[in-house]
């Protein structure tokens, strides 16, 4: 929703999953986003399971112990 209202969208995944299936509907719905101007990166092992999030400068950080 907020990349059709015009803002700015950056999206990182793991490179490799673990779980194919996980894999695949991940980047089922990215393709859409993409299309619509949305960044995607992808970062290189190990798996970082924490995530972060900015709005106009502040952010974020989610996370757990296990990785």
């Amino acid at each position: 929703m907020a990349r059709l209202k015009g803002v700015q969208v950056q999206i990182v995944i793991p490179s490799k999953s673990k779980l194919r299936r996980v894999s695949w509907a991940s980047l089922h719905a990215l393709r859409w986003l993409v299309g619509e101007g949305a960044e995607l990166y992808l970062s290189r092992p190990p798996f970082e399971h924490s995530k972060m999030m900015t709005v106009d400068q502040h952010w974020l950080m989610l996370g757990s112990g296990n990785g």
